[in-house]
This record gives C-alpha cells, sequence and structure tokens, in this order.
C-alpha cells in the first residue's frame, strides 16, 4: 500500500498495525470509525481531506503533525453536541474567506474552550464572534485578530479566561463578563479602554504590557491629562496646571506607563490619584 493516496473504509473494524498504510495518504474517509482515538502508528501528516462521521472518537488527537493548510470543515461540526475543547488556532485560509460568503460551518454549542489564536479575525466575523449559542465557554483565545471591536459578552456566564494578546486593532473591550477571572491583552497597541458589566474590577489575573495606548480599565486604574482636571480633582496639586502642556515620561504602574511619553497626567489606581511624574 505504499502508493495509496485515497482510503475509504465506511464502517470498517480493522485489527493490527496501521504501520504499513502509505505516508502519501491524502484523503482518508472512515465513517463510524470504532475507535475513540487515532492509532498512533497511522500515518496522515499528508492529509487534505479527512471524513470521520459518524465515529466513535472522543479525542481527535493527530499522532502525527498536519502540514496541509486548511480551507474548509464540514458543517457538522456544529452537530458535534459533546464536544468541549476545538483547537483551531494558525487556520487563518479557514477563515479568510468569510468576508465574501456566508460561513460553511459553526461552532458546537457544547464547547468549554476554543482556540482561535493567529486565525487573523477581522470585523467580517462580528456575527460568528458573538458565540451566542456557546453559553458554557470558559476559555477563549482569539489572539493575533485583527478586529477593531467585539461582541458584547455579559451572556457568556461562565467565561473564565480571555486572551485577546497581540490584537493590534483593538480599540474597545465594553462590558466584559463581571464572571471574567483571567483577561490577557499582550502589546494591543490601539487598546485605549475597558469596562465590565458589573462596573467592578473582577479580575485576579490581568496582563497588559505594550498597551501604550491604555487610558482606563474601569475601577483599577485610569490615566487622565492635568488639562481635563478641576480644582476639585487637584485640591493642592493646582500649582500643576501651569506645567499641563509639558510632555514627560510617566511614571506609576509599569505596565500601564511604559513607553509614554505625554503631557502630565493624573494615575487613579482603584480610584485613588496618584501625581504622574517626571
Amino acid at each position: 500500500m505504499v502508493n495509496l493516496k485515497l482510503l475509504q473504509l465506511n464502517f470498517v473494524e480493522l485489527k493490527g498495525s496501521y504501520k504499513h498504510v502509505s505516508e502519501d495518504l491524502r484523503w482518508l474517509c472512515w465513517h463510524g470509525f470504532h475507535s475513540e482515538i487515532l492509532p498512533a502508528d497511522l500515518c496522515i501528516e499528508n492529509l487534505v481531506a479527512i471524513d470521520m462521521s459518524c465515529s466513535n472518537l472522543e479525542v481527535f488527537e493527530p499522532p502525527t503533525v498536519m502540514n496541509p493548510i486548511l480551507v474548509n470543515i464540514c458543517e457538522s461540526l456544529g452537530a458535534l453536541s459533546s464536544l468541549t475543547l476545538l483547537h483551531m488556532s494558525g487556520c487563518k485560509n479557514l477563515f479568510s474567506s468569510w468576508e465574501h460568503t456566508e460561513p460553511t460551518f459553526s461552532f458546537p454549542v457544547s464547547l468549554h474552550r476554543l482556540f482561535l489564536k493567529d486565525c487573523y479575525l477581522k470585523c467580517a466575523d462580528f456575527l460568528t464572534l458573538s458565540f451566542n449559542l456557546q453559553l458554557d465557554l470558559q476559555y477563549l483565545n482569539l489572539g493575533n485578530s485583527r478586529f477593531k471591536s467585539l461582541p458584547c459578552y455579559d451572556h457568556l456566564k461562565n467565561l473564565r479566561v480571555l486572551d485577546l494578546s497581540f490584537c493590534s486593532r483593538l480599540k474597545y473591550l465594553l462590558r466584559l463578563p463581571g464572571t471574567l477571572a483571567e483577561l490577557y491583552i499582550y502589546y494591543c497597541e490601539s487598546l485605549e479602554k475597558i469596562t465590565f458589566q458589573s462596573h467592578r474590577f473582577p479580575l485576579q489575573e490581568l496582563g497588559y504590557e505594550g498597551c501604550v495606548n491604555l487610558y482606563e480599565i474601569e475601577d483599577y486604574v485610569k490615566l487622565v491629562p492635568i488639562a481635563k482636571l478641576d480644582e476639585t480633582d487637584l485640591g493642592h496639586l493646582e500649582w500643576l496646571k501651569e506645567y499641563q502642556n509639558h510632555e514627560v515620561c510617566l511614571v506609576g504602574d509599569d505596565e500601564l506607563t511604559v513607553g509614554r511619553s505625554w503631557h502630565i497626567q493624573m494615575l487613579y489606581e482603584f480610584n485613588i490619584a496618584h501625581r504622574c511624574q517626571i
């Protein structure tokens, strides 16, 4: 079978070793596959199409690296009612066509963890990214996407971890779920403001290094130019008004202020004001 490229074994149960199946296998159709996992000795690294509908698979973790660039997924993906983890990181070509055509598949409603890092998702994918039916989502990774905003996720009552690192065009994150425990927004260079549904800061873990335009995280930190503050806000620091047009290097929260050189700002941490110094 060294030259075999197409293999169809619907509702067939095989016993023994798979090591002699052709390494050049391109297309595999095995409806009703009997095992819960793929055989460790089955070489599928050159596959360009795989169809294992109606199978007993519980974990789809290929024993070898699959190199082909994924461009299509069967619409039956959305019907996998027991699927809890879906890892599609790097599948940028899979979503690129969504700007011009309707999505060919939907995400299962049973998902707990979803990885879509490096898929270069854009604003055109807004409806798909609303996850209106995936109410059990606990972990969501949309890192390195190209959207400027996200749908409101306050309906995702189980969401605990959201990773949006390197989403360089993202500008606002509004009404994030109050149940969110971890948020990662490393190097979201356009991000300016974050708010929460509860109007209270709920996070146990927050990574925001490189967010050079971020000026407010609701109920946590906020940077306000001296020029926008009145006497009540400044109190005995009213004299700073004389220097409101001077550019300074900010100090305070390192992740928030590093790399900035602006007019004098007032840094609020947990609603307590601190002067940003030269």
